[in-house]
């Protein structure tokens, strides 16, 4: 109930600073937030690396409208793991990926989030880091699914994410076990 309220609220520049500074919750978002720009989250991956973490990193903006920010969300990926290549910081850091956000909702979407999302694997690859796909809503999990088997023909090691509670998840999950894919199960 609450989700799609702090989504919406999510989308305002003023809300979003207001909640991220508020005291009840800046802890919280300082502790989940590294930053909101490749600057201001490449320290705080070197930072965690020096301490002997790995991180996911997940770039915010799932919802896109146009083709355009379909591309600049890809485009925002490879900025990402191009810094962390330059630091020497791809094994420490796996991308984690709303196909949404690729474009997936939008018309002929299924194509276009495989064609942008394709590239950002391929780079996570390259840097010896992986990707995830995220399970978002379940009208869009047999796209998800569909496309984490296309990528995975070339990029094995990408994973994908399932929610628990779903009626569907144990047969994903058994279906995902016997190819052999890397998992995450989420709560929902």
């Amino acid at each position: 109930m609450l989700g799609p309220v702090i989504l919406a609220a999510s989308r305002s520049d003023k809300m979003r600073r207001f909640i991220s500074a508020a005291p009840g919750t800046k802890q919280v978002v300082d502790r989940f937030i590294a930053g909101e720009s490749v600057d201001q989250v490449v320290p705080v991956v070197r930072d965690a690396a020096d301490k002997g973490l790995e991180v996911t990193l997940d770039v915010v903006g799932e919802d896109i409208t146009t083709p355009e920010q379909a591309a600049a969300a890809r485009d925002a990926y490879l900025e990402l793991i191009g810094r962390l290549k330059e630091l020497g910081l791809g094994a420490r850091a796996e991308m984690s990926v709303k196909l949404s956000m690729f474009g997936q909702a939008l018309e002929n979407g299924h194509d276009l989030a495989l064609a942008n999302v394709r590239p950002v694997v391929e780079a996570a690859a390259a840097i010896g880091t992986t990707v995830t796909l995220d399970a978002e809503d379940h009208t869009t999990l047999d796209s998800m699914f569909a496309i984490h088997e296309e990528l995975r023909k070339d990029f094995p090691q990408t994973g994908c994410v399932i929610q628990s509670y779903l009626f569907r998840t144990e047969a994903d999950a058994r279906r995902l076990a016997a190819a052999g894919s890397r998992v995450r199960l989420v709560k929902g």
